[in-house]
């Protein structure tokens, strides 16, 4: 009975891991409604919807973050949480000195590959020098980062690093092994073996290299 929907019960649902944000970080109100009528079915008033999701966007678990398209925007304070310790992670992983390659090997690397761009050069550098625990690459479609990542890879193989690749899909994972050169699998596979004690997880030292990071979702991107 529509009438009986438990704003409670609604709210948890829709704001917990496998609601609003199971696909996306933030949503707006339309999203709400678009929830609440999903899980109260037919016979429910709009007077009933709307009055059930502004109970969900007043709720504790619901997080404001700005306006949108739409008017508010939200998230929810599990994704919030997950969010800032995953950048506080990457924070406290600068000046690790991982994943420093051979300085020798670098420049012998580079001297190999003289139609590399500064930018490209300058991502290799920053990749294999930094020891940073956590790099970001970002640069448009065609920039090249497949092919300086590549070069990357050939100075930390050379200098006795394992490297592994991962993508959202078994395809792109295909297209990064071609491109790079690095073994790469999905994105979902890596991390069940990672899961499994068994496997024994990748050895200090190594460098897992996720391709199109921002297409992955915020609690798997935390998890690896």
């Amino acid at each position: 009975d529509p009438q009986c929907l438990d704003a409670r019960s609604v709210a948890g649902r829709l704001l917990g891991p496998d609601g609003l944000t199971a696909r996306r970080s933030v949503f707006e109100r339309p999203d709400v409604l678009r929830g609440v009528a999903e899980l109260a079915g037919e016979g429910a008033s709009v007077a009933d919807i709307e009055a059930v999701a502004a109970s969900v966007l007043g709720d504790e678990r619901a997080v404001g973050i700005g306006e949108g398209v739409a008017g508010g925007r939200w998230s929810t304070a599990e994704l919030v949480a997950v969010e800032l310790e995953t950048l506080e992670f990457s924070v406290r992983r600068r000046d690790s000195g991982v994943a420093v390659a051979d300085p020798e090997v670098l420049a012998g690397v580079m001297r190999s590959r003289p139609n590399l761009s500064g930018e490209q050069k300058a991502m290799v550098e920053a990749l294999c020098r930094s020891g940073d625990g956590v790099q970001v690459v970002i640069g448009v479609a065609g920039a090249g980062k497949t092919y300086a990542l590549g070069a990357a890879y050939e100075a930390w193989r050379n200098s006795g690093i394992r490297v592994i690749g991962a993508a959202l899909s078994a395809r792109a994972a295909q297209e990064l092994s071609q491109g790079a050169g690095i073994y790469s699998t999905t994105i979902a596979k890596l991390a069940a073996e990672l899961a499994d004690r068994a496997h024994g997880g990748l050895r200090a030292g190594s460098v897992f290299a996720p391709d199109e990071a921002a297409m992955v979702s915020t609690r798997e991107l935390a998890v690896l």
